[in-house]
């Protein structure tokens, strides 16, 4: 790779907290600078008018790997021997018996980045770079907007952090002055950070445990001595790894149960251990299976027995603390012909494992529901149906209130949010804080129990691709992670 080869969005200076500044601002400093406009130049990978691809550039083809070996870089678009002469070149691939193949371009060549920029490959800002491939590098752009409400943008070099096809494996979570970020790297390892409420790293831990072969899932939680990791692993028939992280970040202990999961879950309990929640069956609407939850100590043993709700039609489970038990969310339930047909069914789980069912929604759809408690209610979020109509669902987002005894607290609001999916939703007081978006782009909105907005929709990135977002409630904002071309996080003030 020729290490020089970069160029500024607009040639100058970065600003002080991109990728490329070595100092970290502040939670007191809000980030007001003037976002960077996407370009709308294609970005699909189809050829432009000129020929050339354009970017998937949200892989980097750099990246610092801390556990096994890194990937070697991709072949380049067109043959080895035309990259690295400094031009863009043309070059014909596919059949050569069918018009000679298609023509496409390299991305780039050493310093020659066909003036591109990381605004111009649908970033938001930042430094793109030429890999050795003759392909872009984009470890130097940045996704996140800074959008008027952003405090802080945080873009950590914790190496390892590419996604690969690992993508949905992050999972996030958060004390009063600490916020946790679990993934894995490489596939494999586990790595985890944790972080102050400016975003600063305080300690970062990698390649801890066994490797392991085909998890499908990671669950964090914080505990009163630091906090629990979770994983499944299907290619040992699936049994759950539990890790305990001491308060500095360090792997203090770790066991694996002889469960089978397909889904694992940790729901936090303040003061105490979480709940761990599993799913074994349920990967599809026809095959139904169950949710098993128990208590946990610090170190991931169980404290008590196993409850057990049967007919889970889908592995997504929400849950949180409400005092006196857990307040569970999962698809479950059966059409009137006998035939599985999913609806969202909330549960109280007491301290003492017994169930009692408090509520169930309309038709529910294979995405993941969210679920808030502020103090009095509890409030949850799904995409569901309104109606069906021929056979096909008319998707809505839909946000509901129960009381602590399980009553429903005024209509079900709909969100007005366009496609009717929705990534995340967090409780501000009686309001409702809803992450939603294309991959593309995403953008926070704040409504009341009428659906009325509290403020503009909140830009959150701009981004060719992301992948796995996860959003936890700190004081008074929200603290959101992502995979774009590295792990990115930012600190959003969702209170008025």
């Amino acid at each position: 790779m020729v290490e020089d080869a970069s160029q500024h969005d607009d040639g100058t200076p970065p600003p002080r907290d991109s990728p490329v500044d070595e100092g970290a601002p502040s939670i007191e400093e809000t980030v007001n600078a003037d976002v960077d406009a996407p370009s709308a130049e294609i970005t699909d990978g189809s050829a432009d008018d000129e020929g050339r691809i354009a970017t998937d550039a949200a892989w980097p083809t750099s990246s610092i790997h801390r556990c096994g070996m890194p990937a070697p870089l991709p072949p380049g678009i067109c043959p080895a021997a035309s990259c690295g002469n400094g031009v863009v070149d043309s070059c014909h691939v596919g059949d050569p018996h069918a018009d000679g193949g298609d023509l496409y371009s390299e991305e780039c060549d050493g310093t020659n980045l066909a003036g591109r920029t990381c605004a111009g490959v649908g970033f938001a800002r930042g430094t793109l770079a030429c890999a050795a491939n003759c392909i872009f590098d984009a470890l130097g752009c940045e996704s996140c907007a800074r959008g008027p409400r952003t405090v802080v943008c945080a873009r950590p070099d914790l190496g390892g952090a590419s996604p690969s096809f690992w993508y949905y494996l992050l999972a996030l979570a958060a004390t009063d002055t600490e916020i946790g970020v679990a993934w894995l790297e490489d596939g494999q390892w586990i790595h985890f950070t944790r972080l102050g409420p400016d975003l600063t790293v305080l300690s970062d831990t990698a390649c801890f445990g066994s490797p392991l072969s085909d998890s499908w899932q990671l669950a964090l939680a914080a505990t009163p001595t630091g906090w629990l990791i979770a994983a499944n692993d299907t290619a040992r028939s699936s049994p759950i790894d539990l890790f305990a992280i001491d308060a500095v970040g360090e792997l203090r202990s770790s066991k694996t149960t002889a469960t089978q999961a397909s889904n694992v879950y940790l729901f936090p309990r303040p003061g105490s251990a979480p709940l761990l929640v599993w799913i074994d069956g349920a990967f599809s609407f026809q095959v139904p299976g169950t949710l098993h939850a128990q208590l946990l100590n610090d170190d991931g043993d169980a404290v008590s027995g196993e409850a057990r709700i049967d007919s889970i039609l889908h592995p997504y489970v929400a849950g949180v603390f409400v005092g006196d038990g857990f307040e569970l969310m999962a698809a479950t339930g059966k059409g009137p012909d006998g035939g599985y047909f999913p609806v969202f069914q909330v549960v109280h789980l007491g301290l003492d494992l017994a169930v009692r069912t408090d509520v169930v929604t309309g038709l529910a759809l294979g995405e993941a529901p969210s679920i808030d408690w502020t103090g009095s209610e509890v409030q949850f979020a799904y995409t569901g149906c309104d109606e069906l109509i021929t056979d096909a669902c008319r998707t809505k987002t839909f946000v509901e209130r129960i009381t602590a005894g399980g009553t429903r607290v005024g209509a079900r609001t709909e969100v007005p949010i366009p496609g009717g999916y929705f990534d995340s939703a967090v409780a501000e007081g009686t309001d409702t804080v809803i992450l939603y978006g294309v991959p593309a782009a995403k953008e926070l909105l704040r409504i009341d129990p009428m659906a009325t907005t509290a403020w503009t929709s909140e830009p959150v990135w701009y981004s060719p691709q992301t992948y796995s977002v996860r959003m936890v409630k700190q004081r008074d904002d929200v603290v959101i992670a992502w995979f774009s071309a590295r792990l990115e996080l930012a600190r959003i003030r969702v209170a008025p």
